[in-house]
C-alpha cells in the first residue's frame, strides 16, 4: 500500500512524488521521492528509497527471521504507448532501469544470509493491459486482461561476492459476475529468485491472512468475486463524502519452494468495503474490513484486519 503525495507542472512535462510504501508481506515501511521528465519520449524517471526490509525462512518446522535497513537509488527509461478502440482502452509500458542497493545495520550475523553490502542491479520490466470501459457504478471493468512481467539480477560492488536474481511473470483476468455490476477477477502469477545472499521483496502479495516467507519459486492463483451491496450517497458538509458499500470474496492459492523444502499456503475469505471521498479530494479511499480463514501455511496472528485502499482491483 501506497501513500504520497503528487504533484506536475501544467504542461504535464515534470512530475513529482514523495510518500511511504507500506510492504504488505514483509510488514515493513519504506519512504521514498520519485521523479518524472516526460518532455520528450521516451520519458525519464528517478527514483530514491530507504527503509526497513525483512524476510522470514522457514525450513521445516524451523523459522528464521532477517531484518535490515535498505537504500535504493533508480534510474530508469520507458517508452509508453496508448489506444482507444471503441469501448476498449489498450496501454503498454516498456521500462529499463538500473539500480544501486545498499544493506545495512543487519540484525543477524548468519552469513547464509543478507549481510552489509552494496548491489548493482539493473533490469526491465513491462506492462500490457486492454480493459473495456467502465460505467459509474461498476467496481471493476467488465472485461479485461493485464500482463506484465520483470526481469531484475543484482552483482555485488563492495566485495563481498553476494548475487541475487529476481524474474516475474504476472497475469490478470476480469470478466462480469451474474447480475449487473458484479465483477469477477482472477491473477495468475509466477516468480523466481536466485538467492546467493541477497533476497529481493516479492512483487506477489501472499495468500491474504497467511505470513510472507522467502521462496525461491512459487506460483499463486488469486480469485475474488466483487459486489456492491448499497450506495448511501451521504455526505458530512464538505468533509466526508459515502459512495458506495460493497462486498467482496476471495481464494488464494500459492505453492513454492526453498530449496528442497516445499510450502504450501491457501486461503479464503470476505472482504467488506466502503468508499469514501475525504475533503473534497477527487481519488476514492477504500476502507474497510477483512476477515480470512486460512486453509493451509503459516497463519497470521489475526484473521481479522482493518485495511486501506486507494486502488481498485489490487488484492
Amino acid at each position: 500500500m501506497v501513500v504520497a503525495a503528487f504533484s506536475r507542472d501544467i504542461l504535464n512535462k515534470f512530475s513529482l512524488s514523495a510518500g511511504v510504501d507500506w510492504n504488505l508481506n514483509e510488514q515493513e515501511a519504506m519512504g521514498f521521492v520519485s521523479a518524472a521528465w516526460s518532455h520528450l519520449y521516451p520519458v525519464f524517471d528517478i527514483r530514491a528509497a530507504y527503509g526497513n526490509r525483512r524476510q522470514d525462512v522457514s525450513i521445516g518446522n524451523r523459522s528464521y527471521e532477517n531484518k535490515w535497513e535498505e537504500g535504493t537509488a533508480e534510474a530508469g527509461i520507458q517508452v509508453p504507448w496508448k489506444k482507444i478502440t471503441g469501448r476498449f482502452t489498450q496501454t503498454f509500458t516498456l521500462r529499463a532501469f538500473a539500480k544501486i542497493i545498499k544493506v545495512t545495520n543487519k540484525v543477524t550475523l548468519d552469513r547464509g544470509e543478507i549481510f552489509d553490502s552494496s548491489l548493482f542491479s539493473p533490469g526491465a520490466e513491462f506492462h500490457y493491459d486492454i480493459l473495456s470501459r467502465m460505467a459509474h457504478r461498476d467496481l471493476l471493468p467488465r472485461y479485461g486482461l493485464y500482463l506484465k512481467g520483470r526481469q531484475e539480477d543484482g552483482r555485488d560492488i563492495s566485495g563481498s561476492e553476494q548475487e541475487g536474481s529476481l524474474s516475474h511473470a504476472e497475469a490478470g483476468i476480469y470478466l462480469p459476475g451474474f447480475d449487473l455490476h458484479h465483477s469477477l477477477f482472477q491473477q495468475f502469477a509466477y516468480e523466481k529468485q536466485m538467492d546467493d545472499f541477497y533476497q529481493y521483496s516479492s512483487l506477489v502479495y501472499y495468500p491474504r491472512g497467511t505470513r510472507s516467507v522467502f521462496l525461491d519459486e512459487f506460483i499463486k492463483y488469486s480469485g475474488n468475486y466483487a459486489l456492491p451491496l448499497a450506495y448511501p450517497d451521504w455526505n458530512l458538509s464538505r468533509y466526508l463524502y459515502l459512495k458506495r458499500v460493497y462486498l467482496n470474496l476471495f481464494y488464494d492459492s500459492l505453492n513454492g519452494r526453498y530449496s528442497t523444502f516445499h510450502y504450501r499456503a491457501s486461503s479464503l475469505g470476505w472482504e467488506l468495503l466502503v468508499d469514501t471521498n475525504f475533503l473534497r479530494l477527487a481519488l476514492p479511499i477504500s476502507w474497510g474490513v477483512r476477515g480470512s480463514y486460512v486453509k493451509e501455511g503459516i497463519e497470521r496472528d489475526e484473521n481479522y484486519e482493518i485495511f486501506l485502499n486507494s486502488l481498485l482491483g489490487v488484492f
